[in-house]
């Protein structure tokens, strides 16, 4: 609690015009229109960012919005737009990441809404993109934007102009708008493992740790495997006869086989007609 309450002292009081967000490793700075300025690293003040581009936005049935203006109070951080639609978010900085849940959509009917791009943030020399986590990074910084919520989509997307590349965090009515939530996480690169191990902890991410050690760093990452395609559960036995004949660790079934859907990951009954 006492690292949480540290890191909110940079939202604290109310205040309208340029904003930023910090946290112990990396400051996230706006101009008054709520578009970004800088992502800038704590220790060498180095910006990563690209400026000048709208950090969120709409789009409705009849236009893209973009803020003209951004307000904090506290723990919120409020984009407003032309025509009085507005995003609400409510930030919580942490050690090497900041929070952000969307807590509310106001001006708008969301029965116009097409999307909302939650996050829009620009990057440009970190020469690495780890597409799997949308996240970009070098020697010496990593930044990534890393979805809250099953209907939030996160990834990377290279700009049309060649420069740097976008990390994007997007929701639609099809999966839902709410809830949404994303997390930027961004700081030292010889920390970044461990930062995205404490993101988890503190999204409510899944966080798994095969033999007491977090997935990505687990010694049972290193593990032989049996990858296996269209597997139904008439397979089970034979299936696990051949791992054990051929000195596999584990079993990976690939998603088709016994989900339809990515996401909410209804059972294929194609395939397993019992369920799971």
């Amino acid at each position: 609690m006492m690292m949480i309450a540290g890191a909110l002292i940079a939202l604290a009081g109310a205040s309208a015009g340029a904003v930023e967000v910090r946290w112990d490793t990396a400051v996230l700075r706006f101009d008054d229109a709520g578009r970004v300025v800088a992502l800038e690293d704590v220790a060498t003040g180095r910006n990563c960012a690209l400026s000048g581009h709208p950090f969120c936005r709409i789009q409705s049935d009849s236009a893209v919005l973009v803020p003209d203006s951004v307000a904090r109070n506290g723990d919120r951080v409020t984009f407003t737009f032309e025509g009085g639609a507005s995003l609400m978010y409510r930030v919580v900085p942490g050690r090497g990441f900041s929070i952000w849940t969307l807590a509310a959509i106001e001006g708008i009917d969301t029965a116009r809404i097409l999307a909302i791009h939650l996050a829009n943030l620009n990057l440009d020399g970190l020469r690495t993109v780890g597409s799997q986590i949308n996240a970009c990074y070098d020697d010496s910084f990593a930044a990534a934007v890393m979805a809250t919520q099953v209907n939030v989509h996160a990834y990377p997307e290279k700009r049309a102009d060649g420069k740097g590349v976008g990390l994007r965090a997007d929701v639609a009515p099809r999966h839902g708008l709410t809830p949404a939530g994303f997390g930027i996480i961004a700081g030292p690169r010889k920390d970044f493992e461990a930062v995205l191990d404490a993101f988890e902890k503190a999204a409510g991410l899944p966080n798994p740790h095969p033999g007491e050690a977090w997935s990505k760093r687990s010694p049972w990452t290193q593990r032989s495997y049996l990858f296996i395609t269209g597997f139904g559960e008439k397979d089970v036995d034979e299936v696990i006869a051949w791992a054990k004949r051929g000195g596999f660790h584990m079993i990976l079934i690939l998603g088709d086989s016994w989900s339809l859907t990515h996401g909410h990951y209804e059972i294929n009954r194609r395939f397993f007609p019992d369920g799971l």
